[in-house]
């Protein structure tokens, strides 16, 4: 997730902050201003097979569908 958002932002953020980022996306204000869906969870974890890590995916059904 490092990477893709140095890419694409040429801006680094640690891992705090990428975890507050994701947390933020759940609350009610964050899923209001990027429309995103009011009902469940915005971002889903998954454990990678064989790693220590998981693998985040953000639910974007609502109006910018860009995020």
């Amino acid at each position: 997730m490092q990477r893709v958002i140095k890419e694409k932002t040429d801006t680094f953020y640690g891992e705090p902050t990428i975890s507050a980022a994701i947390r933020e996306l759940r609350k009610v204000h964050c899923r209001q201003k990027y429309g995103l869906p009011m009902d469940g969870d915005t971002v889903t974890k998954r454990r990678i097979a064989g790693k220590k890590g998981y693998e985040y995916k953000l639910t974007t059904r609502g109006k910018h569908n860009g995020i």
